[in-house]
């Protein structure tokens, strides 16, 4: 009788952080950011962070075999606080079946 193997393709997962502490009602602008991925069983798949749920305001991403990204922007990704004085930062990962994945991500923001 054949058998058919499967192999995970990669669990997805989405988290809501939050940037405070940034002055209620007014413009940011992120300058730079780091992301460090602790994997080593090379099972990131990808990580990409984003501000106020903005496609156009992707931060910083990395893909398979990557633990580590550093962008420098020559122009400024523009955000602007709510009136608590918060930004909303979402990180989209993936990564293969098995144990958790710790991530440290630093957002650089200018004045």
């Amino acid at each position: 009788m054949p058998r058919a193997e499967t192999r995970a393709v990669g669990t997805n997962q989405h988290v809501d952080v939050t940037a405070s502490g940034l002055g209620a009602n007014t413009n940011r602008f992120i300058q730079g950011a780091e992301l460090t991925v602790i994997d080593t069983r090379g099972a990131l798949l990808y990580t990409v962070v984003r501000a106020q749920g903005d496609q156009t305001k992707q931060i910083i991403t990395i893909g398979p075999g990557s633990t580590r990204a550093r962008a420098d922007y020559t122009g400024f990704i523009q955000v602007t606080t709510n009136a608590l004085g918060e930004i909303p930062i979402g990180i989209d990962a993936a990564c293969f079946p098995g144990n958790p994945l710790p991530a440290l991500v630093t957002i650089y923001f200018f004045s």
